[in-house]
């Protein structure tokens, strides 16, 4: 992730960026910017203190510690503003547009400075279709430019009236150093289930495609990584229904790289989704998707071909979609070696050269 010293010499851009994503996901959004030889420091606006194991490299970190909701986007909204005057930030960054990316919108009208809008998952949808979503939809589409996950979200943005020319498709990317291609085949667990334990999430159907195998007398073993508002009503479930010898509860974990190579299938059940990066993090450490139809993640899929697409809501589906790559040797492989092949699509070097294209377009 190191630069060059004529890269960074030549890199005389401040970038403003503000958000509120978890420590991790910051993280992902920000490295292949902050790689970029057109950055020279970027300015992180967040309203939790600065991750210790995190940390994106050229940044500044200014912590909004304010804890009343409002006067916190206030004085988000006013330190954004104060450093946004210096001649050196060109260019306002945000992901996760409501209400931070609001903030830079409204900040960015205000100084005249470009701004860039990050969509990352099903949060367009969520905010942007409510009953304010007009208004949203008014600010956002002055936005400079504008990334999304995919066709999933571009196709109705532009229904809406986005300017075609300003939607961007910004890939994922995750640290391929960290997550290294790993010989799951040797793996300790066949799946494993990365994420927040909330409904969107259908953590339950995984339990219960797990408990239908067993049934068929096929035993299939599950590591979740990850809590919420559902684990006490999973755990539960796994022992009523005597699965629990089958099912790892990990919990919330900061570092999810040495987990999620333990396990040879990952595991993404959600109804709802956007492009998760616990997908990625699974494809390119040779951890075979195993996921449903939805979002965005079919354009980044093909069914047995560097994964497996099941239906949503359907356990009979996940089931099958567990049996089709764990109980077929040929297939498996097949898809690891694909898996293997792209990998380097998700670098952060990679997404790096699109911000370096956008921002010399742009600032």
């Amino acid at each position: 992730m190191a630069r060059s010293l004529e890269e960074q010499n030549n890199g005389g851009t401040e970038v403003l960026a503000v958000m509120r994503m978890g420590d991790s996901n910051t993280y992902y959004h920000l490295t292949p910017l902050a790689m970029s030889k057109r950055v020279k420091k970027i300015h992180i606006i967040r309203p939790v203190p600065e991750s210790t194991i995190y940390r994106v490299n050229h940044s500044q970190y200014h912590h909004i510690t304010e804890k009343h909701t409002v006067l916190r986007l206030w004085r988000t909204y006013r330190h954004v503003v104060a450093l946004g005057k210096r001649p050196e930030v060109k260019i306002l960054v945000s992901f996760f547009a409501f209400p931070y990316g609001l903030i830079a919108i409204l900040a960015g009208l205000r100084l005249r400075k470009p701004v860039h809008i990050g969509f990352v998952g099903s949060d367009w949808h969520r905010d942007c279709q409510q009953w304010y979503g007009p208004l949203l939809n008014w600010f956002f589409k002055k936005a400079a430019f504008i990334t999304v996950t995919g066709h999933f979200m571009r196709a109705p943005m532009e229904k809406k009236g986005y300017p075609k020319e300003r939607l961007k498709y910004l890939i994922h990317a995750v640290d391929t150093e960290k997550f290294s291609f790993q010989q799951t085949e040797q793996a300790t667990y066949d799946c494993i289930f990365v994420g927040a334990l909330r409904p969107v999430k259908c953590v339950k159907n995984i339990l219960k495609a797990i408990l239908l195998l067993k049934q068929q007398g096929r035993h299939f073993s599950l590591l979740i990584v990850g809590d919420g508002p559902l684990r006490k009503e999973l755990e539960k479930f796994t022992i009523h229904n005597q699965i629990d010898n089958l099912i790892t509860f990990a919990g919330y974990q900061t570092d999810i790289s040495e987990y999620i190579s333990q396990a040879k299938a990952i595991i993404i059940a959600s109804e709802r989704e956007g492009m998760p990066f616990a997908l990625i993090e699974g494809m390119v450490s040779g951890t075979v998707p195993i996921a449903t139809a939805v979002g965005s993640i079919p354009e980044y899929i093909v069914d047995e071909v560097n994964g497996i697409l099941v239906q949503k809501n359907s356990v009979e589906s996940l089931a099958d979609g567990i049996c089709r790559v764990l109980e077929n040797e040929i297939l498996y492989k097949k898809i690891r070696k694909n898996l293997l092949e792209t990998r380097s699509n998700y670098s952060f070097s990679k997404v790096s050269d699109s911000w370096t294209k956008w921002l010399k377009t742009y600032c």
